[in-house]
């Protein structure tokens, strides 16, 4: 099984460093380099359809809050996964009026204050690591993708979809809280749930062992 890691907005493929080393044939690509000019959730998935239909052999798709937004609509474009997991996701990624203010007004004090929002714990590593990926990305770019964030809502083409689904969600995500996670849940026929324990919202560099074990789990089960 070849695992495909969707980063999320404002991040790179460095948020999947944890599950890229444990699993070594997985694919991470920038969706940033791959949908430079991207507007919308759909206009990243409409990208990315090349290189799944590339995958030789099954293949799950693992996104992190946009990048599960992404996975969604690829499935809801006709891409067929084995398993779909979700983390840190919700039916709507809703964007505080005053975070799209502060990416678009002060960079600067912007990519300062994230750390908080997306760990639980924000180690000086993990701060890091965030600022060093909205550098990365940039201002445009980012604020780009929390407008595509703030667009998207899967709304009932949830109830459509017939892929294994598998929603992760931290037990302290603060910019996706566990309710909003099991509304996603809700919505997709057969999907299940797993909350991890004292993560945040970038649960997979927070809690790796506990992200890669429920992975394993969820492509082996029946």
């Amino acid at each position: 099984m070849t695992f495909v890691f969707l980063h999320g907005a404002g991040c790179t493929p460095e948020v999947f460093a944890a599950q890229r080393a444990a699993f070594p044939d997985a694919i991470g690509p920038d969706l940033h380099a791959l949908a430079p000019g991207a507007s919308s959730v759909a206009d990243v998935a409409g990208a990315l359809a090349p290189l799944l239909a590339s995958i030789d052999g099954p293949y799950a798709r693992v996104g992190s809050s946009m990048g599960g937004a992404v996975a969604l609509e690829a499935v809801i474009a006709g891409a067929r996964p084995a398993a779909l997991i979700a983390i840190g996701c919700a039916p709507k990624l809703r964007v505080a009026a005053s975070t799209l203010a502060a990416a678009e007004n002060d960079f600067d004090a912007f990519v300062e204050a994230m750390p908080a929002a997306l760990y639980a714990e924000p180690t000086p590593a993990r701060a890091a690591s965030a600022r060093r990926q909205f550098e990365e990305v940039g201002q445009a770019r980012t604020l780009a993708d929390f407008r595509a964030c703030d667009a998207w809502d899967i709304g009932e083409r949830a109830s459509a979809l017939r892929v294994p689904v598998l929603v992760l969600t931290g037990e302290r995500d603060a910019m996706t809280p566990v309710r909003f996670g099991q509304m996603l849940a809700d919505r997709m026929p057969g999907a299940r749930m797993r909350i991890l324990d004292g993560a945040g919202h970038l649960a997979m560099a927070e809690s790796p062992a506990d992200t890669n074990e429920a992975l394993r789990a969820f492509v082996s089960s029946p």
